[in-house]
């Protein structure tokens, strides 16, 4: 069978699709379609009615009851309360909001569900996806990005396009790449290292510009920055700040539309007691109980949400 795989456009997203990948192939299938998906406003609004190529798998996404398999960790996954209250997992459908991230969850049912014989090196693969989806072991650890998987996260979070090469095209040969190996080969492979290193020097120059464009308010850190190319690491607030509690972000513009994130302070010893995620997703947003976004068209509306968004965590 020829399968559709729709992932979450991140670091976790890939390597859980190039966990499928294997899987599938290890069983006689086949992928005709990697397919990368982020919540943009348009997206969301027609979440549950735009064409998908069939049989699909959906991974790392909001909840469709349609797709043939489907594997989240996001505690706001469903937006139809209907789906929430009828949803079991099963065979080809699996939710676990507690894992750290998809990959390893994925990883471990396919394992003790299917019988799945993975290759060594997704260990690593798994090690590395649950922490920078859920556990850096410090700021300095994200920001620095020393590790082979933080630079390959970072480059797949910033580069735009390659010589000769699409988008998505970029991404379905990294998924295939991280199913027949270890990170550090991608990190070091003659393909993609000079192209690695050039957009971690503009990442590096992105986090200062972060930095600089940021300021404590209350118990938080807030970030506007519009108009800008690269992203920097999600760490970056709390590397300036360790006191803060919480960090806010407002980006965008260039895409059409504004985000606004928010996480709180892992490693601090008086952590906050916001759901992130659950206040996104009042935003028409969502993500985990420690970070989350939501986005809008209007800089007028994200302005409002972003300051309603700090009058709420500085109340904690």
């Amino acid at each position: 069978m020829d399968y559709s795989i729709y992932y979450h456009d991140d670091f976790d997203g890939i390597t859980t699709g190039a966990v499928l990948y294997d899987f599938l192939k290890k069983r006689g299938d086949s992928v005709g379609l990697f397919h990368s998906l982020d919540y943009s406003p348009t997206l969301i609004a027609k979440w549950f009615t735009f064409d998908v190529k069939k049989p699909c798998i959906f991974i790392d996404l909001r909840y469709r009851k349609d797709a043939d398999m489907w594997f989240d960790h996001h505690s706001t996954t469903f937006t139809n309360p209907e789906d929430e209250k009828n949803y079991r997992n099963d065979d080809w459908h699996f939710y676990d909001p507690n894992a750290k991230s998809s990959c390893s969850m994925v990883l471990k049912f396919l394992e003790e569900k299917h019988g799945y014989k993975p290759p060594e090196y997704f260990a690593d693969t798994a090690h590395w996806s649950d922490i920078i989806d859920s556990a850096f072991s410090s700021p300095q650890q994200a920001v620095e990005c020393k590790e082979p998987a933080f630079r390959l996260s970072s480059f797949l979070d910033n580069f735009k396009v390659l010589d000769g090469e699409t988008y998505e095209s970029v991404r379905s040969d990294i998924i295939t790449r991280i199913a027949s190996g270890p990170i550090e080969d991608i990190v070091n492979s003659e393909k993609y290292h000079n192209d690695i290193e050039k957009v971690l020097i503009e990442v590096q120059k992105s986090n200062k510009h972060y930095a600089d464009s940021s300021k404590l308010i209350g118990n938080l850190v807030y970030t506007e920055i519009l108009d800008w190319s690269f992203k920097s690491s999600s760490a970056l607030p709390y590397y300036i700040y360790p006191e803060a509690l919480y960090a806010v972000r407002l980006t965008g513009g260039k895409s059409g539309y504004y985000k606004i994130w928010a996480s709180k302070n892992a490693w601090i010893e008086k952590k906050g007691n916001a759901d992130i995620g659950l206040l996104m997703k009042k935003y028409g947003g969502g993500g985990h109980e420690g970070v989350g976004a939501c986005n809008s068209t209007s800089l007028e509306e994200a302005k409002k949400i972003a300051e309603e968004i700090i009058d709420y965590l500085n109340k904690d």
